[in-house]
C-alpha cells in the first residue's frame, strides 16, 4: 500500500490550492456514507481518499463529478465489505 506523501508526488504534479479544496470537498462529502457497517471505516476513509487524490492528480476539476465518484467509489467499498 503507498504512503500518502508517494501519492501527493505523484509524477512530479502538484495540486493548486483550488484543486486540493475541491479534492477536500468531494472526500469530505463523501465520508458520511462510510457508515459503522463497514468492517474497517479507517482502511476504507484510506482508500476513499486516494481515490479522490488520484482523480484530481489525473485532472479530474469537476467538484460535481469529483463528489459523485467519490460516492460511487464509498458503493464499490460498501460491495467489497459485504462480500
Amino acid at each position: 500500500m503507498r504512503r500518502i506523501d508517494s501519492i501527493l508526488s505523484h509524477n512530479d504534479q502538484s495540486l493548486d490550492p483550488d484543486d486540493l479544496r475541491i479534492a477536500a470537498d468531494a472526500f469530505e462529502a463523501a465520508l458520511p456514507a462510510l457508515d459503522e457497517s463497514i468492517p474497517n471505516p479507517h482502511a476504507a476513509r484510506q482508500n476513499l481518499a486516494r481515490f479522490v487524490i488520484e482523480r484530481a492528480f489525473r485532472g479530474e476539476r469537476d467538484a460535481a463529478r469529483l463528489h459523485a465518484d467519490a460516492l460511487d467509489y464509498v458503493g464499490v467499498i460498501r460491495r467489497k465489505s459485504v462480500a
